[in-house]
């Protein structure tokens, strides 16, 4: 019986062995491809299976954070995001288990990257709160201005434009002083991505310009095309039609593949928005609805609730009421359950138009009752407090 179980012991620690060496194998064929995307890609269940094996004990978290630190971008474009999370859940409780907390720290910020796109920006917030204390308190300006950047997105997001601002403003002052090219290209596209939530379009064009410049000097193609993506919104918005073309045929092309479909949702936003704002109304649907079709498949619940409301839009425009109206209430479903409060407006106001169109007089009241009261503590910010201003005059113009 104790030689069976010895045995059995043996082969288990040979069999432990040859998947240590196998996971060793595939992470540095993954770190030493000259194109880790493609590999990953064309390798997935081999990779992820490799990876998989890391996550299982403290003595192996070193090869699990390096797998992270190349997987995390590739898996961030293309959206396999469920199961992403799963992992990062395990390599954060095996950090802690094996008492390596600085590895614990950077994890945790990655989740909370993932918990933002997923669609949980409180809860992402929380964990963003905890590593800002930790970079602070260890004097990593840096990473402190590069996390101070998501916290004011987030923040902005959900109407705290006070702590918004105040953290956006630290996070470029900072970068400035170090003189950090990659923090300050960094920091530019989240501060582009803040003026264009805030409808500073200049102020995003300029940040989104900048930073593809800094993108452009390292050759960082993956944020290049952020930036582009960025410019594109802003061009769309300023009415520079000609510039949303030939940003727009350029993007297209390089976003063709699997790995840059959140991208391209994003750009099928942007291209409906410019169509829809020169009237060419069926190109928006057509735009948006292959926006949506990719949203969906993929589950980023950020967009399809920002496509839900522009296509609601549409079909108010085409007065197909049964359509637009199912659009709507997705629409403020999904942007509820975010906390996306300005983009929650629009919908609400998409809702009004249409009971408008209907007479529905008691269902309008009620509507636009509900949202001031909800919008009301968040005026701060320009964009909401134009909304409550919208929603006030249709409530007092109601018979």
């Amino acid at each position: 019986m104790t030689t069976l179980i010895s045995n059995q012991s043996q082969w288990q620690q040979i069999l432990r062995r040859q998947k240590l060496a196998n996971a060793q194998r595939w992470l540095l064929t993954l770190e030493q491809s000259p194109n880790p995307t493609e590999l990953a890609l064309h390798e997935y269940d081999n990779l992820f299976k490799a990876f998989e094996f890391t996550l299982l004990y403290p003595d192996t978290i070193d090869l699990a954070y390096r797998y992270i630190l190349v997987l995390n971008p590739i898996v961030f474009g293309f959206a396999d995001w469920d199961r992403w999370l799963k992992y990062l859940e395990q390599a954060l409780a095996l950090s802690q288990k094996a008492s390596r907390f600085e590895v614990e720290v950077h994890i945790k910020e990655l989740y909370a990257d993932f918990l933002v796109h997923m669609g949980f920006p409180k809860k992402a917030i929380r964990y963003y709160e905890e590593v800002k204390t930790v970079y602070e308190t260890n004097d990593e300006l840096d990473r402190f201005a590069r996390i101070l950047t998501k916290l004011a997105t987030e923040y902005g997001r959900l109407g705290d434009m006070n702590i918004a601002q105040n953290y956006m403003d630290k996070a470029v002052a900072i970068a400035n002083q170090l003189n950090n090219q990659e923090l300050l290209a960094h920091v530019c596209l989240d501060l582009s991505a803040f003026e264009m939530r805030n409808r500073n379009w200049e102020a995003g064009l300029e940040a989104s310009e900048k930073a593809y410049q800094l993108y452009e000097a390292v050759q960082d193609s993956r944020f290049m095309l952020r930036a582009l993506t960025n410019k594109s919104a802003c061009f769309a918005h300023l009415g520079d039609w000609e510039e949303v073309e030939q940003l727009s045929d350029h993007l297209v092309k390089q976003m063709s593949d699997a790995k840059h479909q959140l991208n391209y949702i994003k750009l099928k936003i942007n291209l409906g928005f410019a169509a829809y704002s020169q009237r060419d109304i069926r190109m928006a649907e057509l735009h948006w609805q292959e926006g949506l079709q990719l949203a969906e498949q993929i589950n980023v619940p950020m967009q399809k609730g920002i496509l839900y409301c522009n296509l609601g839009a549409v079909y108010n425009h085409f007065e197909e009421w049964e359509v637009a109206e199912k659009m709507h209430h997705k629409a403020l479903i999904t942007l509820a359950k975010l906390g996306d409060l300005e983009n929650w407006a629009n919908a609400v106001e998409n809702l009004a138009e249409l009971y408008k169109a209907q007479n529905r007089n008691s269902e309008l009241r009620q509507l636009l009752t509900r949202a001031i009261v909800k919008l009301k503590p968040s005026e701060s910010s320009p964009g909401i407090k134009k909304f409550v201003d919208l929603f006030e005059t249709w409530l007092v113009q109601l018979p």
